[in-house]
């Protein structure tokens, strides 16, 4: 009996130490997803914090930019 008794331990161990790798796995890609989600929306504030619903939509850093690339191309084709 005490030979079968490792391998279903061992399976258990299996099960949870891929559990918890699986969870530390979403916790690390939340982690780095979420300041990427609120950055665009930030953009769109001109609050110095974030709160949602954004109230005040001011694409000012978007347009900015938009026009910063339009200058750095037309400066390429000089």
């Amino acid at each position: 009996m005490p030979a079968t008794a490792a391998p279903v331990a061992r399976t258990r161990m299996d099960a949870t130490v891929r559990i918890l790798a699986f969870a530390f796995t979403v916790l690390i890609l939340a982690y780095i997803a979420i300041p990427v989600l609120v950055t665009p929306a930030m953009s769109f504030s001109d609050a110095a914090a974030v709160r949602f619903p954004i109230k005040a939509c001011s694409a000012v850093f978007v347009s900015l930019s938009l026009i910063m690339a339009w200058y750095i191309r037309q400066l390429r084709k000089t």
